[in-house]
């Protein structure tokens, strides 16, 4: 029904957008990785599927076609949900996701939160073909080390934003600041320092 919704991003959640357009706040349900690409006060595009279940409509978006794809591709797979599907995604990048499918590697998948064994097997079994044709060509070892290198800032990130919410932040403020803080060369506790530094001072 939506193909995208483009407008004004006016607030970040955990784990939603609120976009605004022609007068009206579509709530749209994402990744912390559409969520930390993404600047409030800024336009924004969300390529977006509307989900109904249990009577309830639900907005999803991201803010690429591909992470769209991608979501609908494992909420295809027996047993994974809109809840699941998100929770790889905000584990992992794209690259490593799809590298992980096509390896078989089934234990790097349950890292997501909620997918057990069985789980992370059936999106193997169910995905690979799918994805060896789709994204074969397209995977190579430069897009390997960069996903496995992003995944290494995603996985500080995340270190990084659970310990400076747990002071009371919110996830707006936090995302603002992690953008500022040099991932590459910072170990996390001197990441969590700087970063509280630059929040005291707004």
């Amino acid at each position: 029904m939506y193909h995208y919704v483009k407008g004004l991003l006016v607030k970040k959640n955990i784990s939603s957008i609120i976009v605004e357009n022609n007068n009206i706040g579509y709530e749209i349900f994402t990744s912390m990785q559409t969520i930390s690409e993404l600047e409030e006060n800024s336009d924004v595009k969300v390529y977006t599927r509307l989900i109904v279940k249990d009577e309830e409509m639900i907005l999803i978006g991201f803010s690429s076609k591909l992470e769209l794809e991608v979501f609908e591709m494992l909420k295809t797979v027996s047993g994974v949900g809109i809840k699941s599907a998100l929770s790889i995604l905000n584990s992992m990048s794209l690259n490593h996701l799809i590298t992980c499918v096509l390896d078989e590697d089934f234990k790097t998948l349950t890292i997501a939160p909620g997918i057990g064994k069985k789980s992370a097997q059936r999106i193997i079994i169910e995905l690979k073909d799918k994805f060896s044709k789709k994204y074969h060509d397209n995977i190579d070892d430069t897009m390997v080390i960069d996903s496995l290198v992003n995944d290494g800032f995603s996985s500080k990130r995340n270190d990084v934003k659970s310990a400076l919410q747990s002071l009371g932040y919110s996830s707006g403020e936090i995302n603002n600041v992690i953008k500022q803080l040099d991932l590459d060369k910072m170990d996390i506790e001197d990441l969590i320092k700087e970063g509280l530094k630059l929040l005291l001072k707004g």
